[in-house]
C-alpha cells in the first residue's frame, strides 16, 4: 500500500508544479514529451473538456468532449498536456479498399500499410493522422462512413488532455508492461535455476526457430538423434508440400486471370488456397497473399453468380417477349382473317344546303331514302368533292349541334365502301337505317336518328331532301 501511494505521488508530481523543485518544474514546462514511469488513472474535474490529437489548443484536432467523473489512463506528459490512451468512444478511419473482411464482418485485415485518420464525435472530417496500421494487421470494425471503415484506435494511438482538468486516482500498469510477463513461458525447456544470460541463450535459439520454421528444427533433431531412420524428415515434406502447392496455385492464378470470369474455376481455386492456409508450415507472407487471393476470388465469384442470375432473368424475359410477340401475331392474323372494319359513320356522300359555321359542310345519306345520317365538316373540299355520290366510311371525332345534330369535325380517315359488306365485315357508329338488319341495332349512336316521315318530299336533283328534312 505504501509503495502504491509513493508511485501515485511520484506520477502526480509530473504536472503539479507546486510540489516540484524549481529545476524539475522548469523542465516540465518545456515542450519535450516525457513518458510517465508509471501510468495512472485520472478523473476529469470539469465538464466539456476537449480531447485533442496534439498537445495544443490552437489548431489541434478535437475528437470528443469528456465530462466530470470520466476516467482516462495517463501514460505521458508534454508541457501542460497529458498523454492519454484513447478514451471510450474513440475511433479511427481506414479506407474500405484496404481492408479484407473476416469472420462476421467485425474484423478486417489490412492489405497494405496506411496511416489511420482520427475520428471525431464533433464532426465528420477525415484529415488528422493518428497511427500507422501495418499490412497484415487486424482491425476491429465498429461502423462505416462513406468510403471508410470506422475502427477501434490502432496500437500506438494516443490523445492529449490539458492537465488542469485531470485529477490522479491510482497507479495502473502501463500498456506495455503486461506483455512482459508472458515471455517466461517461452523458455520453459531451459533450467529455471539458471540466472546467467549466457546460460539461457543457447536454449532460446533452438526454441525460437521451432515456431517460425518447422523445417530447420527437424534437421537438428535428425542430426542429434543420428539413428539412421527416415521418420523424422517427414515434417519437412509437409512444409515443402504447402509451399509447392502455393506456388502451383499462384501459377494457375496468373494463367486464369486473363480468362473471362465465367471460365475461371473460382470454387476450386478458393478451396486450394484455403487448404494451403490450413497448414501451419506456410510462411506468413504467403499466408497474407493467400488470404488476399481468397478475398479476390470471393468477390469475383459473387459477381459471377449475380451475372448468371441477371442473364437467366434476361433469357426468361426474352422468352416471355417472344411468346407475347407470337400471341400478337396470332391475334393480328385473326383480325385480318375476319377483316372487320369499324367506322364512325357510313353513307352516300352529298353536299349540304346548310352551309353554317366554318368549313365546307357535307352530309352522309341513306342510299335508300336519301335522308341524312350524319354531317361532315371539313376544309378539304377537293378530296371530298371527288367522292360525291359514292358510298363511303368516315372516321373522326363526333360533336353535337342543336341544329345539325351529329357532325364529324375534320375526319381523320375516309374511304369508299362496298355497301354489300355492311353488317358483315364493315360496321359503324352511324349506319343508314335501311341497311340495319332485322334484330340488329347499330353501335350506340351518340344522337338519335331522325324519324322518317311518310310525307317527306322526294330528293331534289342533287339527291338532297328539303332544308326542313335535312336538318331533322
Amino acid at each position: 500500500m505504501a509503495s502504491g501511494r509513493f508511485l501515485l505521488a511520484a506520477t502526480v508530481s509530473l504536472w503539479t508544479f507546486a510540489a516540484l523543485p524549481p529545476y524539475v518544474a522548469a523542465e516540465d514546462t518545456s515542450q519535450t514529451e516525457t513518458d510517465a514511469k508509471h501510468a495512472f488513472l485520472g478523473e476529469l474535474n470539469a465538464n466539456a473538456v476537449y480531447v485533442r490529437c496534439r498537445p495544443s489548443e490552437e489548431g489541434a484536432y478535437a475528437t470528443m468532449k469528456l465530462n466530470r467523473g470520466d476516467k482516462v489512463t495517463v501514460v505521458g506528459i508534454r508541457g501542460t498536456w497529458l498523454k492519454v490512451l484513447p478514451p471510450d468512444g474513440s475511433f479511427a478511419y481506414v479506407p474500405k479498399s484496404f481492408v479484407i473482411m473476416r469472420n462476421d464482418g467485425t474484423v478486417g485485415r489490412m492489405n497494405r500499410e496506411w496511416i489511420a485518420k482520427a475520428g471525431s464525435q464533433l464532426n465528420d472530417l477525415v484529415v488528422q493522422p493518428l497511427a500507422t496500421v501495418h499490412e497484415g494487421e487486424d482491425v476491429q470494425i465498429i461502423g462505416q462512413h462513406n468510403e471508410y471503415f470506422k475502427i477501434k484506435p490502432p496500437k500506438d494511438s494516443f490523445f492529449w488532455i490539458n492537465k488542469q482538468f485531470v485529477d490522479p486516482v491510482q497507479v495502473v500498469p502501463k500498456p506495455n508492461e503486461a506483455p512482459k510477463a508472458t515471455p517466461p513461458d517461452q523458455p520453459q525447456p531451459a533450467t529455471p535455476d539458471s540466472e546467467e544470460p549466457g546460460a539461457r541463450h543457447p536454449q532460446p535459439e533452438v526454441v525460437t526457430q521451432d515456431p517460425t520454421d518447422h523445417g530447420p528444427t527437424s534437421r537438428p533433431a535428425d542430426q542429434a538423434a543420428d539413428a539412421g531412420n527416415a521418420q523424422p524428415p517427414t515434417s519437412q515434406p509437409a512444409a515443402f508440400d504447402a509451399v509447392t502447392e502455393y506456388d502451383k496455385l499462384e501459377e494457375q492464378f496468373k494463367d486464369l486471370n486473363s480468362k473471362p470470369v465465367l471460365e475461371q474455376p473460382l470454387a476450386e481455386m478458393m478451396a486450394g488456397y484455403e487448404k494451403v492456409m490450413s497448414s501451419d508450415d506456410l510462411p506468413p507472407s504467403m499466408r497474407r497473399i493467400a488470404e488476399l487471393r481468397i478475398a479476390t476470388r470471393t468477390v469475383r465469384n459473387d459477381a459471377r453468380e449475380q451475372f448468371l442470375a441477371v442473364r437467366k432473368q434476361n433469357e426468361q424475359t426474352a422468352q416471355k417477349q417472344q411468346a407475347l410477340a407470337a400471341e400478337k401475331q396470332e391475334i393480328e392474323g385473326r383480325i385480318k382473317d375476319n377483316d372487320l372494319q369499324i367506322f364512325t359513320a357510313l353513307g352516300t356522300l352529298r353536299t349540304s344546303s346548310l352551309q353554317v359555321g366554318q368549313g365546307m359542310l357535307y352530309r352522309l345519306t341513306d342510299p335508300a331514302t336519301g335522308r341524312t345520317v350524319a354531317y361532315i365538316r371539313t376544309n378539304d373540299s377537293n378530296k371530298y368533292g371527288a367522292l360525291l355520290g359514292q358510298f363511303i366510311g368516315v372516321r373522326g371525332p363526333v360533336s353535337s349541334d342543336h341544329q345539325l345534330k351529329s357532325v364529324i369535325q375534320n375526319p381523320t380517315e375516309v374511304q369508299t365502301i362496298d355497301p354489300a359488306k355492311v353488317n358483315t365485315s364493315v360496321a359503324a357508329q352511324f349506319i343508314p337505317p335501311s341497311m340495319v338488319k332485322m334484330g340488329m341495332t347499330p353501335p350506340s349512336p351518340s344522337t338519335p336518328e331522325p324519324q322518317a316521315k311518310t310525307d317527306a318530299p322526294p330528293p331534289n336533283d342533287s339527291g338532297e331532301a328539303s332544308t326542313h328534312h335535312e336538318a331533322q
